[in-house]
């Protein structure tokens, strides 16, 4: 062997170990990034609402005391739920966003596992809610039942992005 072909071998196995280009941040990847700070900010205020209906002595004898005209035996449960759901998705929110900008390896695996377990919470918490006749038989409540379908949707559609997307293999790479 000589010392050119040397030289040859040790460049082709450069160009093998050499790492990914960092791709910057673009195409639906702003999107997806818009679309999570927007709703880190609407979760956050869910929380803080959720949150002052449980603190707060009359607003929580309003649903939960037995003699009051909105009580049902469902509430305590559901306003409980409320609290903590939309506590776990602000962190997990929140936790996505960091590794988004940090270009983490892991994003596109928080991302998929938050998206999922947003999912979840919100079903769970809408089966739950259908036990409240005062809520059951709301408009806002058959509205939320058919997001529940745009929401499979967009698992259907976020997953396999995230999985296969060159966009996002090649940005995240930390």
């Amino acid at each position: 062997m000589t010392l050119s072909s040397e030289t040859e071998t040790t460049n082709s196995e450069q160009k093998l170990i050499a790492p990914l280009p960092h791709r910057k941040i673009g195409g639906f990847l702003i999107f997806i990034v818009v679309v999570m700070i927007l709703n880190l900010i609407r979760n956050s205020l869910y929380f803080l609402a959720s949150l002052a209906v449980v603190t707060r002595k009359a607003q929580w004898e309003k649903f939960t005391n037995p003699e009051s005209s909105n009580y049902h035996s469902y509430w305590k449960s559901v306003l409980i739920l409320d609290v903590v759901s939309n506590a776990i998705i602000v962190i997990l929110i929140t936790i996505t966003i960091i590794a988004f900008f940090r270009k983490r390896r892991t994003f596109p695996i928080i991302a998929i596992f938050t998206t999922i377990v947003i999912f979840l919470l919100a079903f769970i918490g809408h089966y739950f809610e259908g036990f409240i006749p005062a809520i059951a038989h709301t408009a806002t409540y058959a509205k939320d039942g058919d997001n529940m379908m745009i929401r499979v949707l967009a698992l259907g559609i976020w997953i396999p992005y995230y999985l296969l997307s060159k966009r996002v293999r090649e940005t995240f790479v930390r």
